[in-house]
């Protein structure tokens, strides 16, 4: 008998359950004496190993047809919500480990905020109210803000910064919510039907469009992105992490949810805003990114490039409803998180001085293994063939190409370009072909832990196995 007979509600945030469950008792082992011994982190680190490997199964064992609501509306369940929760729970025990690399005296609290604001993240890419809406995106807010808080020096200033800016979001979100209540007299997304924008459409159109700023300035998008640079400039390596992939991740599959869900009856309304939003999106990081010579800063200027190319996909999902369309957002989001995620890792093992592009200069003389993972993971971004990048955004030219939007065509082809000026800039840096003339010294390197070799051969594996044999994974992102 199915796992879901048996618990048709609970069993369905069965993983975000233990993951609570255990950034409570993270932060409970934080008040006694095994604070700091080496062996209370390892504990965290493979309880999550342990609880990913369980919602896994879990996610073999449980079937529904379709998609329903669990706990009153709160949230809804589906298999490809679990996949997708699987991805963000994987995402979350990756930056843990690449965590504990980058700085092994980081407080344990860390451990314990980074799973509380996962399974934040997880809730928000189930919810089917309003009410969950705000409640799941103020939670991830307030937990990348203690991350932040938790970097280098001067990371609280950092921290206050984003808060402040998650405050117009919040604004935003509070209002939008208000004037949809105020219109049909409940939380639930069922309740925002094509009679009510025709009954109370100021309340109704100004609730949604509210509503779809709030989450567009959670994924960066512009105008919401001019603050990304200076908070990815101060936060350490693993915030920028969790920050540029889950956060985003999350975010996305909550806009997607909505504009084919209860703001489908106004899709033209909102289209023709959306690939305005789109193409300023990919001209403002496209040129911002080219004369940058801060690597987070340019890591920050690029991830917008890429949730312009993810929103360009999710522009033509709303418009044809067509599964093709939605594998191309799913797609491109598998490939640029992992690719993200190679490459963050990587530059914690080299380890450079300082954040700027001429600190990785020569870094394969020094640790040849750890650079070429790198070059794979900005030749992927860069959508080089025959590694998954290329596949990403080839899926969304492909989709554009079958609707004949030429406008935004041929700004997603200057955004291609001008990224691989900017990648192929940082690659010939990693080789000693950056700034002043020679090479710096080659010392030796120790050679990277086990867990660091597992995981970025790992991320390793799936940009290249996604570049090569996509089509079974058309099925899950479905």
């Amino acid at each position: 008998m199915r796992f879901s007979s048996l618990f048709p509600d609970w069993v369905f945030i069965l993983p975000e359950l233990f993951l609570a469950a255990l950034g409570v008792l993270t932060l409970l082992l934080c008040l006694g004496r095994y604070k700091g011994l080496p062996i209370t982190r390892h504990i965290v680190l493979y309880s999550q190993v342990a609880i990913l490997g369980g919602s896994i199964l879990l996610l073999q064992n449980t079937t529904t047809s379709g998609q329903h609501l669990i706990y009153g509306g709160l949230f809804s369940a589906s298999v490809g919500m679990g996949f997708w929760g699987v991805a963000l729970q994987a995402i979350g025990l990756i930056i843990a480990w690449m965590s504990k690399r980058e700085n092994d005296k980081l407080p344990l609290e860390f451990y314990g905020i980074l799973n509380s604001g996962t399974v934040s993240l997880m809730l928000l890419s189930r919810t089917s109210s309003f009410f969950s809406l705000f409640i799941c995106l103020e939670a991830s807010t307030l937990f990348i803000t203690l991350m932040l808080a938790m970097g280098a020096r001067d990371s609280h200033k950092v921290a206050l910064k984003y808060l402040l800016q998650s405050a117009l979001s919040a604004g935003l979100l509070v209002w939008g919510i208000a004037l949809l209540y105020a219109a049909t007299g409940s939380f639930s997304y069922g309740s925002v039907t094509p009679r009510v924008f025709s009954e109370y459409p100021i309340l109704a159109f100004g609730g949604s469009g509210l509503v779809m700023a709030a989450l567009a300035f959670k994924m960066g998008l512009f105008p919401f992105c001019f603050y990304l640079p200076e908070i990815y400039e101060g936060a350490s390596w693993s915030a920028i992490g969790f920050l540029s992939t889950g956060s985003k991740l999350a975010a996305a599959i909550s806009l997607l949810g909505l504009l084919v869900g209860p703001f489908l009856p106004i899709a033209s309304v909102y289209q023709p805003i959306l690939v305005l939003i789109t193409i300023l999106t990919l001209v403002w990081g496209a040129l911002s990114a080219l004369h940058q010579t801060n690597l987070k800063r340019l890591l920050a200027l690029s991830g917008v490039v890429h949730v312009g190319f993810i929103t360009a996909a999710i522009f033509i999902y709303t418009l044809t409803l067509s599964p093709y369309a939605l594998q191309a957002v799913g797609f491109y989001f598998m490939v640029y998180v992992a690719a993200m995620l190679l490459i963050l890792y990587c530059i914690i093992e080299i380890n450079p001085p300082d954040a700027s592009l001429s600190s990785l200069r020569d870094s394969y003389g020094r640790q040849p293994a750890v650079a070429v993972f790198l070059v794979l993971g900005f030749a992927s971004l860069a959508g080089l063939p025959p590694l998954g990048g290329f596949l990403a955004k080839f899926f969304v030219f492909y989709n554009c190409l079958l609707l004949q939007v030429w406008g935004l065509i041929s700004v997603l082809i200057l955004a291609s370009l001008l990224a691989i000026c900017y990648y192929l800039r940082v690659i010939f840096g990693l080789f000693g072909r950056y700034g002043s003339a020679g090479f710096l010294p080659i010392t030796v390197v120790p050679q990277p832990p086990l867990s660091t070799r597992v995981f970025t051969g790992f991320l390793v594996a799936v940009i290249i196995f996604l570049g090569i044999a996509q089509g079974p994974l058309s099925l899950l992102i479905k």
